[in-house]
């Protein structure tokens, strides 16, 4: 009899196989499932290459499940794809090695991703080691395994920008992982769940992006088992609503949650908080190789890492953290700062995220619709450039009322970091239809990964050793 249920669907469940595809290694249209055997795709001539369609190593319409053996895959376009529109597609590992380096997305599912099982018996390894974003799904469970992922963007992103009134999240529920990304390192457009497992993450190195992300409009970054590091620039810099944190370096001012280290605050007078450079005034500096260690007033360590590039900002979340306790950050073994471990303050809302959630209208808009984008110069957040944009900037250069937060960033009209009489001019010169200026925010570096996917080694335990 014709067998139509398995129509559509690829299955490996031992072997040694090896595809060199000059498009997609694997199409699966009704689903894909490995449980044995060795995979090793190359496509499209792998993740060297870029191609807009026809790069992917495992494409499906319907999901992609793995419970054993080992893949290798280096692709040019997606690692692997599960997309669709039923609302079900799922990506799942649950046993065996993937190892995945692609020019797009490591892994990617349309709405969900899941690694390991809830149980804590299975026990995935990922590693994800070229990437522009490295997991991205509407939402990302991680239940058990260890898994660590390079992006020259996110390195694990929540989100599906053709999606409406989803509920992204990322949920750590156990497991280790490790994200070196130059863009966001966990990035979700909803919620932010940790509740356990060890979650390391250097962030990007430049502003505008953060170390640890989660969506405005009431959107939660809860912390309730398990712990969550974040390392890299403080720009924007955001704390949990729920859970006990503490927080050493520059922070940028954006985002819920109070102060935590010392030396935080807006950068200097005058300075944006784009990041790039280090902080001159925070007593946070971190470098590759730099030693990085967090001791509790006992003098006991509760965190060690090695940096991999600059940062000026820790954020440590843990719920073994005790509130109102004093912790100390050391670099290279010497003191650089302290802190009280403080609670999370329940507001809820982060920097502005991505789609899927309904905004608050713009003033005179309708529900639902989208705010329009900030302008260059506009740092009273009106709409418009007027005298009374220059009377803020000229306030802030004189030191009367000082800018901050978003407004400090947009009143760097001409982008060289520093705020001057030179950008006064400039919004009085488009006032004015003399020049106009480029008033559209520009995208922060490190975004669509044009800082590189980062170098450094994997810490012991983390990887996968290429294929002989």
């Amino acid at each position: 009899d014709e067998d139509k249920d398995s129509a559509g669907t690829v299955t490996v469940s031992g072997g040694d196989i090896t595809i060199n595809a000059g498009e997609d290694g694997i199409q699966a249209d009704r689903g894909f499932t490995m449980t044995g055997g060795v995979l090793d795709i190359v496509a499209a001539g792998g993740h060297t290459k870029t191609v807009e369609n026809g790069g992917k190593g495992i494409k499906s319409d319907k999901f992609v499940t793995v419970t054993g053996g080992e893949m290798y895959i280096d692709a040019a376009d997606d690692g692997i794809h599960v997309n669709g529109t039923n609302g079900d597609e799922k990506l799942t590992i649950t046993g065996g090695k993937v190892k995945v380096r692609a020019a797009d997305d490591g892994l990617k599912a349309d709405y969900y991703v899941v690694i390991g099982t809830e149980d804590g018996k299975g026990q995935p390894v990922i590693d994800v080691s070229y990437s522009t974003e490295g997991i991205e799904g509407a939402q990302i469970d991680l239940y058990s395994g260890i898994g660590a992922v390079k992006a020259s963007d996110d390195g694990m992103n929540a989100a599906n920008k053709n999606l409406e009134n989803f509920k992204y999240a990322i949920n750590v529920h156990g497991g280790d992982w490790y994200v070196n990304a130059n863009g966001d390192g966990l990035d979700s457009n909803g919620d932010l769940n940790i509740s356990g497992g060890n979650t390391q993450v250097f962030g990007t190195p430049s502003g505008g992006n953060a170390s640890l992300d989660y969506g405005d409009f009431e959107s939660k970054f809860t912390v309730t088992g398990g712990y969550v590091v974040g390392i890299g620039d403080g720009g924007m810099v955001v704390t949990p609503t729920q859970g006990n944190y503490i927080m050493f370096g520059t922070k940028g001012g954006f985002g819920p949650g109070g102060p935590g280290g010392q030396q935080q605050g807006n950068p200097p007078q005058g300075q944006p908080p784009r990041g790039g450079q280090q902080d001159e005034n925070s007593t946070v500096k971190i470098v590759e190789g730099t030693k990085i260690e967090i001791k509790d007033s006992k003098g006991d360590t509760v965190y060690s890492a090695v940096g991999v590039k600059n940062a000026n900002n820790v954020l440590y979340c843990s719920s073994d953290l005790k509130e109102g306790e004093k912790y100390t950050l050391y670099l290279d073994g010497k003191e650089a700062a302290d802190t009280e471990a403080k609670a999370g303050n329940g507001e809820g809302g982060g920097f502005p995220g991505g789609p899927g959630m309904p905004p608050p209208p713009p003033p005179g808009g309708k529900p639902g619709e989208m705010p329009p984008p900030p302008m260059m110069g506009d740092v009273n957040f009106d709409e418009q450039l007027n005298v009374t944009d220059i009377a803020l900037l000229a306030s802030h250069i004189k030191g009367i009322k000082p800018l901050d937060g978003l407004g400090l960033i947009l009143a760097d009209v001409n982008l060289d970091s520093n705020i001057d009489v030179t950008d006064i001019a400039m919004v009085a010169s488009h006032i004015k239809g003399i020049k106009a200026i480029d008033t559209m925010l520009p995208p922060p570096p490190g975004e669509n990964g044009e800082l590189g996917v980062p170098d450094g080694e994997l810490p012991e335990g983390f990887g996968i050793p290429d294929r002989k």
